[in-house]
């Protein structure tokens, strides 16, 4: 569901834990916002982690297929 909260649970690079609330909003919902206000979007971005930190942390591994940043680039 677009909005919706998820508690996670992170290690930091000093290995210390960190909880923090994620809200996921789907795609659709940010590009109808963003063309909504009158923008329009040119490009798209969905970086990957690299290959050291997948290995450092073993839970961003399936990162490649869900990506934890978006990165749009729009004008109006």
């Amino acid at each position: 569901k677009s909005g919706a909260k998820t508690k996670i649970f992170s290690e930091k690079p000093d290995g210390k834990f960190i909880t923090y609330i994620d809200v996921h909003w789907t795609l659709q919902d940010m590009v109808g916002a963003i063309t909504e206000a009158g923008f329009v979007i040119t490009n798209l971005i969905e970086p990957n982690p690299s290959k050291k930190l997948t290995q450092r942390y073993f839970g961003l591994a399936d990162r490649f297929n869900k990506p934890l940043t978006i990165i749009i680039k729009a004008w109006k």
